[in-house]
């Protein structure tokens, strides 16, 4: 098994005992609330863009893989200023039944910058500090791959090492556990954040090496 196989199945477990810890089916019986069903799904769908994103690097599929961790940063994002930054308008119009009407509405929505600033002041420190480090560090060369930029012509030709691959992993298992900590936040669980507060020395060895969860949980 070369070092990136080894990574995908860590990664794999990483996502498993997330799973365990969360007891998703536990958060389909809530009362229903357009702002939780909003973070939630959104969670969900950052973590969906994780596990395909590691389909793809295990098909030796890097571009494509690369590619996905742009809108898996965004979900998360848009999961987290659901919940501390939007305003109800805000929340009605993303959760509106799709129409062309709604749909104009809907592109009015803040985007990344914007929810990135409304979310200072309001989100736990640990949060906004992950995601502003990951914004800083990676989102330039994310928007390269995803617009066919410089970064993805280089790749065609020099190819991804295998250090470039892993650290792409990793930073997606990263938003992947921030998914599942939003997750345990909005669920009010105390035990779920207890036992997410220790994923990261559980799993050292597959995450990227900042998560201030203590500021966050």
């Amino acid at each position: 098994m070369n070092a990136n196989s080894a990574l995908l199945s860590r990664s794999n477990e990483l996502e498993d005992k997330i799973f365990s810890i969360l007891d998703l089916e536990r958060f389909e019986s809530w009362q229903p609330s357009l702002r939780h069903d909003a973070a939630i799904e959104l969670a969900g769908v950052s973590l969906e863009h994780g596990r395909a994103l590691r389909e793809l690097v295990g098909a030796d599929l890097f571009l494509s893989a690369v590619c996905l961790m742009r809108p898996q940063f965004e979900a998360v994002t848009r999961c987290a200023w659901t919940v501390w930054a939007a305003k109800d308008g805000d929340i009605v119009r993303l959760q509106a039944p799709l129409t062309l009407m709604t749909e104009k509405e809907a592109s009015k929505l803040a985007g990344l910058a914007e929810m990135l600033k409304q979310l200072q002041g309001k989100a736990p420190a640990g949060l906004v500090e992950m995601l502003e480090v990951f914004k800083g560090t990676s989102l330039a060369a994310l928007n390269s791959f995803v617009h066919s930029g410089i970064h993805v012509l280089t790749r065609q030709v020099t190819g991804y090492p295998e250090r470039l691959v892993g650290q792409v992993v990793r930073n997606s298992n990263g938003l992947m556990t921030m998914a599942g900590m939003l997750l345990a936040l909005v669920g009010s669980d105390d035990a779920a954040r207890s036992s997410m507060s220790k994923i990261q020395p559980e799993f050292a060895d597959c995450l990227p090496p900042l998560l201030p969860v203590k500021r966050f949980l």
